[in-house]
C-alpha cells in the first residue's frame, strides 16, 4: 500500500518536474510572504522577501517553502526606528530599522514563534538605504533559528491535534471540485505527524483518482471531438497528443486506450480499402492498355487482310487481261525454225 501511496503522489506532482518535490511534501509547509500593506520601497520590499526566502531555507531543516500551505507564513514587520539625512557630499540617508519576523497561523489568526532584529542601512536615496539595511540582516542569526524551529513544532502540533479538521476540509474543497486544493491541503500534513500523514495521504490518493478521472473524462470527450472533424490521420495525430494526458493511473485510461485502438482501426481499414480501391484502379488501367493494345493489333492484321484481298483481286483481274489477250491471239506459230531445233 505504502509503494502505491508513493506512485499515486508521483502523479500529483508529475508536471512539477522537480525530483525534489515528492520529498518536500514529507516536511512542514510554511508560506514565506511580507504583508501586503508593509509600507516600504518596492525594490526593497523584493529584497526582503529574498532575504525571508533565504532565511527559511538556510535555517529550516524540516521546513519547506513549498507553497502548500496558505494557514501557516514566515513573515515579517518593519518599524523605522530612526531617520536621518547625512552631512556627506551628496547627501545621503541613515535609516535604523527594527524588523520583527514571525511564525504563525493566519486563518486562526495565531502567533507561534517572533524575533526581533535591528539594522542599520546608509544610501544615496531612501530606497538604497532599506536596501542596504535588509542586506545586514544576518540570515544565520540565532533568534531567527530559534523562532523558526519552535515555530515549527508548534506547526507539527497543530496538524496532529487537528488531522480531522484538515481531512474534513479537503473533502469540503473536493465536493466544490476545487481538487488541486483539497490535494494541497492533505499533502500539507508533514510526515512527523506519523498517524495523521497516513491517513491525509491515503486520502489524498482516493480524492486524486476523482481528480484524474474527471480530468482524464475531459480529455476524452476532447480527443474524440478533435477525431470527429475528419477521421484522418491529421485528426488522429490530434486526438493521440490530447489522450496522452490522460493519466495512466485514472480510472478512465482505459476508455483512452479503447478511443486509441479504435482510431487506428479505423485508419487501417481506410487504408486496406484504399489499397483495394487503388489495386481495382489499376487492374482497370492494365486491363485497358491489354484492349489498346490488342485493338490495333487486330486492327493492323483486318488492314493487312483487306491489302492482301485487294492484291489478290488485282492479280487476279491482271491475270484475267492477259488471259484475255491471249485467248485473242492466232493459234498458228509463225517461227517454226526453234521448234524444230529443240
Amino acid at each position: 500500500m505504502k509503494n502505491f501511496i508513493i506512485l499515486l503522489l508521483m502523479s500529483l506532482f508529475a508536471l512539477n518536474g522537480s525530483a525534489d518535490v515528492i520529498n518536500d511534501t514529507k516536511k512542514v509547509s510554511i508560506r514565506a510572504i511580507l504583508p501586503a500593506n508593509e509600507d516600504i520601497p518596492q525594490e526593497a520590499a523584493s529584497q526582503l522577501q529574498d532575504k525571508l526566502d533565504k532565511i527559511v531555507s538556510f535555517n529550516g531543516n524540516g521546513l519547506t517553502n513549498n507553497g502548500l500551505t496558505n494557514r501557516f507564513v514566515f513573515t515579517s514587520k518593519v518599524n523605522v526606528v530612526e531617520k536621518n539625512i547625512v552631512a556627506t557630499s551628496p547627501a545621503r540617508i541613515s535609516i535604523k530599522l527594527n524588523i520583527s519576523f514571525y511564525i504563525g497561523d493566519i486563518i486562526d489568526n495565531k502567533v507561534y514563534e517572533s524575533a526581533q532584529i535591528d539594522v542599520i542601512g546608509i544610501g544615496t536615496n531612501e530606497n538604497k538605504a532599506y536596501i542596504k539595511a535588509i542586506n545586514q540582516i544576518p540570515v544565520t542569526n540565532k533568534a531567527l533559528k530559534t523562532c523558526i524551529e519552535s515555530g515549527k513544532l508548534k506547526i507539527a502540533e497543530y496538524y496532529s491535534s487537528n488531522c480531522n479538521s484538515v481531512l474534513i476540509e479537503a473533502d469540503r474543497l473536493a465536493k466544490q471540485g476545487q481538487y488541486e486544493a483539497a490535494i494541497a491541503e492533505l499533502v500539507s500534513v508533514p510526515d512527523i505527524c506519523e498517524e495523521c500523514y497516513r491517513t491525509t495521504r491515503e486520502k489524498a490518493v482516493e480524492i486524486n483518482y476523482d481528480y484524474m478521472d474527471i480530468q482524464g473524462k475531459k480529455l476524452i470527450k476532447e480527443a474524440n471531438s478533435v477525431w470527429m472533424v475528419r477521421q484522418d490521420y491529421d485528426c488522429a495525430e490530434k486526438a493521440l497528443n490530447i489522450l496522452s494526458k490522460v493519466n495512466p493511473l485514472a480510472r478512465c485510461s482505459q476508455q483512452a486506450d479503447d478511443l486509441m485502438e479504435s482510431m487506428n482501426k479505423k485508419l487501417r481499414d481506410d487504408e486496406a480499402k484504399e489499397e483495394a480501391k487503388q489495386e481495382e484502379i489499376e487492374k482497370r488501367n492494365w486491363d485497358f492498355m491489354v484492349k489498346v493494345y490488342n485493338d490495333r493489333m487486330e486492327q493492323y492484321r483486318i488492314k493487312e487482310a483487306n491489302e492482301t484481298e485487294l492484291m489478290d483481286k488485282l492479280i487476279d483481274a491482271a491475270e484475267n487481261v492477259g488471259c484475255a489477250f491471249g485467248n485473242n491471239q492466232p493459234q498458228i506459230i509463225s517461227n517454226t525454225n526453234y521448234v524444230e531445233g529443240w
